[in-house]
């Protein structure tokens, strides 16, 4: 995965990324399909990413952090920090999965196991 800083301090800074494939391994399978070489990190040159499966179709997206002073960003390193972070963090919700409830951990028991 590669970021790259693009921009100046008068229209402000974003960073483009590169999927090289090598994210696989920080990834959990899709908890849809169970995809695991179908997904996808991407974003649209704002500090927003996103993990999609190409199997199924979900996708997760990454809190863009807040920014102040209009939206830019004013210096290359801290595009670079505000672009990892949001990466980050889709990284981190598409990994997240929610415990079972009661409900669902019975939904597989039938007659007595149900009790």
């Amino acid at each position: 995965m590669t970021l790259e800083a693009q921009g100046n301090q008068y229209s402000g800074f974003f960073c483009s990324y590169a999927d090289d494939g090598e994210h696989h391994d920080r990834l959990k399978p899709c908890p849809f399909c169970g995809a695991k070489i179908d997904l996808e990190i991407g974003n649209i040159h704002t500090p927003s990413f996103f993990v999609a499966c190409r199997n199924c179709g979900v996708e997760v997206t990454g809190c863009t952090p807040k920014l102040k002073r209009g939206g830019k960003i004013l210096t290359a390193s801290r595009a670079l920090r505000i672009f990892a972070e949001a990466m980050e963090l889709a990284i981190t919700q598409w990994n997240t999965r929610a415990a079972p409830t009661a409900d669902q951990g019975r939904a597989g028991l039938s007659g007595e196991d149900a009790a």
